[in-house]
């Protein structure tokens, strides 16, 4: 009995599986360093647009007491 198979046709499919797989990570990992970029960008300009924020709402000690108060009534 001769039974001729060709290992090949399944070694060239897990070979492009595998390129395909590669190819993938390394999109993926793009993407996501792209993202990440974008992410900062927009933060800083969150942090750009309201950096006077802080100036404006920072009130005294006494201030913040007096509004303790009034939650207690």
């Amino acid at each position: 009995m001769n039974v001729n198979v060709n290992p090949s046709s399944g070694m060239a499919l897990l070979s492009i599986i595998q390129i395909l797989t590669i190819i993938i990570g390394i999109a993926k990992e793009v993407l996501m360093i792209f993202l990440l970029f974008k992410g900062i960008q927009v933060a800083n300009v969150y942090l750009m647009k309201n950096k006077d924020w802080k100036a404006k709402n920072t009130r005294g000690e006494e201030d913040l007491d007096e509004d303790n108060e009034d939650l207690d009534k």
